[in-house]
């Protein structure tokens, strides 16, 4: 029970992108509905939009469980958080369908979540 600790949890944002760009799901930048805001303006909430909501809330979850990691334990969520932002990355640069703006945010959370969870490690050993 312990290994599924370690997860990272953005893997979940991360299956989200790839269940949209890679099935026959709505494209990433269609508006899914439209919220009227007291201004006047109207914000049209994509799928994309979606996905970096969920991913930023994940990332809170993970930066929040980096700190209440046991002695050892952190080696291995870090070290599979680095494997998960090795993919994207590679996945930006080569796959079609990844070559979006949502994506490559999606990635700069799996890099904040990966830069985070060293420095709060480091910090903590001290």
């Amino acid at each position: 029970m312990r290994v599924f600790n370690n997860i990272p949890l953005l893997l979940v944002p991360f299956g989200f992108y790839h269940s949209v760009a890679f099935m026959n799901g709505p494209p990433i930048d269609q508006v899914l509905y439209e919220v009227k805001l007291n201004s006047g303006g109207i914000w049209g909430v994509t799928t994309g939009t979606v996905i970096l909501s969920l991913g930023l809330s994940i990332l809170l979850f993970e930066i929040y469980k980096a700190t209440k990691t046991k002695s050892n334990e952190p080696i291995l969520d870090h070290l599979l958080s680095m494997i998960l932002l090795m993919v994207g990355v590679v996945e930006f640069l080569l796959v079609p369908e990844a070559c979006t703006s949502t994506f490559f945010l999606l990635v700069g959370m799996m890099g904040v979540d990966v830069v985070g969870g060293f420095t709060i490690s480091y910090v903590s050993k001290r």
